[in-house]
């Protein structure tokens, strides 16, 4: 084969190889942001209010347990429980549903949140999170994670797949 003839077969392949990649990397599952995925994101830092359509979160503090309450009723976690203390204030006219949020470690690992026990712990947010119009509640979420330092995802509660999300930075601290 000559290298004229070469070149010629050389670059409708080389297109056609482009379009192929464009249309891979437009495929996939955008519903769950990960850390990678969110890398282009601003991470905002704890104490911060982060407004989410219109829905505003701020993560007060954190509390790492062994166990949540106390004797027989206790319950003890696989890893450690990371107990976030949060505000949540509805900016909309009409009642929202707080969404549950996802914890994400450094590598990407996804942890939903705790309900199981999460009765035993005084101003937890609870599983049903209504908050009325221009309405803030302070409460607590619960995950069951090992010790190091994350990221929380909050978001709006919107249409899923069109929902709008942020990441709050939960940096490790031990008292």
């Amino acid at each position: 084969m000559s290298a004229k003839s070469f070149a010629s077969y050389r670059t409708p392949c080389l297109g056609a190889l482009y379009l192929s990649y464009l249309l891979l990397s437009s495929c996939g599952n955008n519903s769950a942001e990960t850390p990678k995925e969110a890398s282009s994101t601003v991470v905002y830092q704890m104490g911060t209010g982060v407004q989410v359509g219109p829905l505003t979160y701020n993560v007060l503090e954190t509390n790492w347990q062994s166990q949540l309450g106390t004797g027989p009723a206790a319950k003890i976690p696989k890893n450690r429980f990371l107990l976030i203390k949060l505000t949540a204030t509805n900016g909309a006219g009409q009642t929202m549903t707080i969404p549950e949020m996802v914890l994400f470690s450094a590598s990407g690992q996804a942890y939903q949140e705790v309900t199981e026990g999460v009765a035993l712990i005084p101003k937890a947010l609870g599983v049903l999170r209504n908050l009325a119009a221009v309405q803030t509640e302070e409460g607590i979420v619960v995950f069951d994670v090992p010790l190091g330092a994350y990221k929380l995802q909050v978001q709006d509660g919107g249409e899923i797949g069109a929902e709008k999300k942020a990441l709050i930075d939960i940096p490790l601290h031990l008292e």
